[in-house]
C-alpha cells in the first residue's frame, strides 16, 4: 500500500513498501513547468525578433529533425509539450542568454529585487497581527525607520 507523506501543490512523496520512495510531479505541478518552459521558449524567440519559420529553421538545424513552425507554434503556447533540450537549441540559435530571458540584464533589477523583500516583509507583518503592532510601535517610539526598499 502506498502513502503519501508529503504533499504540495507541484510534487508528492509518495511511499510504499515494495517500491520504496517514490517522487512524481503531479498532473497541475507538472503543465505549470510546461507552461514556464512555454513561455521562455517563445520570449527566447522574440527577444531576437525571429519569426516562426526563422526559429523553427533554426531548431531543425540544431536539432538535426524537422521542426515545424506549426509544431513550434504549439509549444509556445504550451498547447502541445517539449523535450528540455529544444530551451538549450533555443538559447543556441538565436544568441539569447537565459540572464536575458529571466530579466536579470534589466538594469532596474536591483530596485526590483529590493521591492519583492519589502513586499515579502509587509505580507509577513499582515499576516501576523503581534509582529504588525510592535512594529508600528517601534516606529511611532523612534527605535525602527519605516521600510524604503528603494532606497536601502
Amino acid at each position: 500500500m502506498a502513502t503519501v507523506t508529503q504533499s504540495n501543490s507541484a510534487l508528492a512523496v509518495v511511499e510504499s513498501e515494495a517500491e520504496g520512495v517514490v517522487i512524481s510531479l503531479r498532473r497541475e505541478g507538472a503543465e505549470h513547468y510546461q507552461r514556464m518552459a512555454a513561455a521562455r521558449l517563445k520570449a527566447i524567440r522574440v527577444l531576437r525578433g525571429f519569426d516562426l519559420q526563422q526559429m523553427a529553421n533554426g531548431l531543425s538545424d540544431a536539432l538535426g529533425q524537422m521542426i515545424a513552425p506549426r509544431a513550434l507554434e504549439m509549444w509556445e503556447s504550451g498547447a502541445e509539450p517539449f523535450v528540455a533540450g529544444v530551451l538549450g537549441a533555443a538559447l543556441d540559435v538565436t544568441g539569447v542568454t537565459e540572464a536575458e530571458v529571466l530579466g536579470l540584464e534589466n538594469p532596474d533589477i536591483g530596485t526590483i529585487n529590493r521591492l519583492e523583500c519589502a513586499i515579502a516583509r509587509v505580507r509577513a507583518l499582515l499576516n501576523d497581527p503581534a509582529a504588525l503592532t510592535q512594529r508600528a510601535a517601534d516606529i511611532l517610539s523612534g527605535r525602527a525607520h519605516a521600510l524604503h526598499p528603494v532606497f536601502d
